[in-house]
């Protein structure tokens, strides 16, 4: 998941401090390697991909995905995060070539510089024992979110109800519904979101 890579439609809040065009060059950077990454793991035959853009003109929409090697691109619609990566996952289910039981789900963003193929291949693997998996942010939010095919069939709306989205208790929250439900989950490597003027520090000399 991401947002259409354009000056003023990305990176708002790092845009304030930098400037739109940076910001914009910024995103487009990430999206750029996110997409490679998970490359390498459908050259496998390990995954499909799903890309969906936030933001995106459908008259420009076509071209976005020309640009950046898919055929198709799902559009994000309006609503909270919950919101849309319920969208997201409704949409992979129907789209996937394997049956619902039988294909983990996971959701991932464009705002990690840090990510790398291991991350989705030790997510995949998880899954394999797991109803759940997260990748944690050090903003108290996740930078990834996975599901396997058990845990889908029975329902994940509960993961994404009720929680104060932008807030530093997103994963806290998410977490403790997992507990209440008694989901068997498992945490990943804390990464660091781009977001913020104060995210470039580890990047500059």
């Amino acid at each position: 998941m991401t947002r259409w890579n354009e000056p003023g439609r990305c990176k708002t809040r790092l845009a304030r401090s930098i400037g739109e065009h940076h910001a914009y060059l910024i995103q487009d950077k990430l999206t750029i390697h996110t997409l490679s990454v998970a490359e390498i793991l459908k050259e496998r035959n390990l995954i499909e991909i799903h890309l969906a853009v936030a933001g995106l003109p459908d008259t420009k929409r076509r071209q976005y995905g020309l640009d950046h090697g898919f055929k198709t691109v799902a559009n994000q619609r309006d609503g909270d995060l919950g919101k849309r990566i319920i969208d997201q996952l409704i949409l992979a289910e129907e789209n996937s070539e394997e049956n619902i039981d039988k294909i983990n789900i996971i959701v991932i963003g464009t705002d990690l510089p840090t990510l790398s193929h291991q991350d989705l291949l030790i997510g995949i693997q998880l899954l394999s024992k797991y109803d759940m998996i997260i990748g944690p942010s050090s903003d108290g939010g996740y930078w990834l979110v996975g599901f396997s095919g058990n845990q889908l069939q029975k329902g994940i709306n509960w993961s994404f109800e009720d929680i104060t989205w932008g807030t530093n208790k997103v994963l806290e929250e998410t977490l403790q519904k997992a507990n209440d439900r008694n989901i068997k989950y498992k945490l990943l490597r804390e990464q660091n979101d781009l977001d913020i003027v104060e995210d470039l520090n580890p990047w500059q000399g």
